[in-house]
């Protein structure tokens, strides 16, 4: 497969999408020396679309003054160094638990929990890792993409650095659908622009809206990101409930459980690993979910993934995740695949080909996990070999199957299902 600017992709890449959204919420909380749980002490109104009274905005300066008072100050603002948070994000078919740790301007880590592994992305000045399980994977062109606007977000959404950024420029929009907004333009770069929108009576930053690359769109797509439940936690407002708009359907929606602003340092935790040892194996209960089923090859993934795109079109099914092969043994020359979906609102399509799209409900199970980096038969083989060596080491009975779930051309976790 071939990304938006011809590169190879990852057959699926994983989450990143709502690190986007989940930095621009947590920025918004700082300003706190002290932890800060859900749960703070005063809520403000999700202001409705006001009737448009005033001229447009002439003054953004004016505005974005306005809107640092009313988030909790100048001062408390500029103090924020670094931030951790815990967070849930969910989506259709998905809900992913994480972490996420920023020290501003040029250090993030984002950790995920999704689909039976642990994701890690990060950012370390000019360098990016990504790992899984502890296992490195290349970090392609979108990863890149998304990790540095998540990077602007999170320092663009603290509104003080703004006016005295000269990679920016900023100009006022006057007022639309009830808010006032802004525009912040990234000098040479292929971020933004991005326009804030403001309610016109609290001057909270109720709305945003870019460009962004999504995975398997060759366009860059309009997102809206709109920000609700503001409560006043320590003399800071903060944003409890969040979601990303997609042509007007909600795509994500986020809550943040836990905030610590200033937090220890470790420079660690942005440090690529050097040395990789043998991958680990880790039992899991896995989730139950609807799969589209098909029967396949496991010598081509690449044809398979183009084979579910084109059934999930005509079914009209979004996949959630990667999909996976199913097989007694690594031997095996044909199987199952199976792909993570959930069925769009709109009507379904008749199939143009013979082949009807079968979707199943997939049961969870409790299974032992293993990634194989760069597979080849001889390397899938003794990843089996080993899960079922653990197995019987745990006094586990094994069902015989192998799922073999393909993240990427040069990522693959293997799992043996257990009785």
């Amino acid at each position: 497969m071939k990304d938006t600017h011809g590169r190879r992709s990852p057959l699926w890449p994983g989450p990143l999408l709502a690190g986007c959204l989940l930095l621009l919420v947590f920025s918004l909380g700082c300003g706190r020396e002290e932890s800060a749980p859900r749960g703070g002490e005063e809520k403000s109104r999700e202001v409705s679309s006001a009737p448009e009274t005033s001229s447009p905005t002439s003054d953004p300066e004016l505005l974005l003054a306005r809107a640092i008072q009313a988030l909790g100050g100048r001062e408390r603002l500029s103090a924020v160094e670094a931030f951790e948070t815990r967070f849930v994000a969910t989506q259709p078919g998905v809900v992913m638990r994480g972490r996420m740790r920023q020290r501003i301007p040029d250090c993030f880590r984002l950790e995920q929990d999704v689909w039976n592994a642990h994701l890690v992305h990060v950012i370390h000045g000019r360098e990016a890792w990504k790992t899984i399980d502890g296992v490195h994977m290349a970090v392609e062109d979108y990863d890149r993409r998304q990790m540095e606007e998540q990077g602007f977000l999170a320092r663009m959404s603290l509104l003080v650095g703004l006016l005295d950024d000269e990679t920016v420029e900023i100009k006022g929009l006057g007022v639309q659908d009830g808010f006032e907004w802004i525009e912040v333009a990234v000098k040479h770069s292929d971020l933004g622009p991005y326009q804030l929108g403001f309610d016109r009576k609290e001057v909270l930053l109720r709305r945003v809206r870019f460009k962004t690359d999504v995975y398997g769109r060759r366009d860059r797509v309009d997102l809206t990101l709109r920000l609700e439940d503001y409560r006043n936690v320590g003399g800071i407002m903060v944003p409890f409930s969040a979601s990303y708009l997609m042509q007007g359907q909600e795509v994500i929606q986020d809550m943040v459980e836990e905030i610590i602003v200033n937090p220890e340092p470790d420079a660690s935790l942005f440090i690529r690993p050097d040395a990789e040892g043998l991958p680990e194996i880790i039992e899991r209960r896995t989730r139950t979910f609807d799969g589209l089923v098909i029967q396949g090859f496991k010598d081509d993934p690449a044809r398979l993934d183009k084979r579910i795109e084109s059934l999930l079109r005509e079914a009209n099914l979004e996949r959630t995740g990667p999909w996976h092969l199913l097989y007694e043994t690594t031997d095996d020359e044909t199987c199952r695949a199976v792909c993570p979906v959930v069925r769009k609102k709109a009507p379904a399509t008749r199939p143009s080909g013979s082949e009807r799209p079968r979707v199943d409900r997939i049961e969870g199970r409790d299974v032992l996990t293993v990634v194989v980096k760069d597979p080849t038969p001889d390397r899938l083989r003794a990843a089996e070999k080993r899960l079922r060596e653990r197995a019987r080491s745990l006094g586990r009975n094994a069902s015989g199957r192998i799922r073999d779930v393909v993240w990427s051309h040069e990522i693959r976790q293997m799992q043996l299902v257990l009785d």
